[in-house]
């Protein structure tokens, strides 16, 4: 391939590669994001069971 191709290639793979390091919410799934941050929902028996294995573990 020549330099140029590579050059196009690596530029390309860097912009979609930036693209999808970052998040970006609406106004409504920042706030929603944010108010389970701060006020998250209880355990539910899933996760109770998932940290009780995890316990159980060793770890």
């Amino acid at each position: 391939m020549t330099s140029f191709v590579l050059f196009a290639l690596q530029a390309s793979a860097r912009q979609v590669i930036e693209e999808h390091r970052q998040a970006r919410l609406s106004a409504e799934e920042s706030t929603r994001f944010v108010k389970a941050l701060l006020s998250p929902d209880a355990p539910n028996a899933a996760l109770r069971g998932a940290y009780a294995r995890y316990r159980d573990a060793g770890a």
